[in-house]
């Protein structure tokens, strides 16, 4: 269940990726990074998505629970409930 934990945390942040990459073109509705918030946008999801990548990493190498708790919890979506209950029900499995 921890693997599938990581990679559904995984799969969330490609599409955290994916939706700033598209979101950001000119196609996306941004001509220009003329705002400070469109950079600040930008700026906040791929933190957030690299915080994703990390906890899904740990998460696949059982290292650090605690971040990997944090990051299921920030998937935000149906995803993300199924990756807290996978990393809950595994919690021994980070203690051993």
């Amino acid at each position: 269940m921890r693997i599938a934990a990581g990679i559904l945390i995984l799969f969330t942040a490609i599409f955290w990726l994916l939706a700033c990459a598209v979101s950001s073109t000119p196609l996306g509705g941004w001509d220009t990074y003329d705002d400070l918030a469109d950079w600040l946008f930008l700026v906040f999801f791929l933190a957030w998505a690299a915080f994703l990548i990390t906890g899904g990493v740990f998460c696949l190498r059982r290292k650090r629970w605690g971040l990997c708790l944090a990051s299921s919890i920030l998937c935000l979506n149906p995803i993300g409930i199924l990756s807290i209950i996978f990393v809950c029900l595994r919690k021994r499995e980070w203690q051993s």
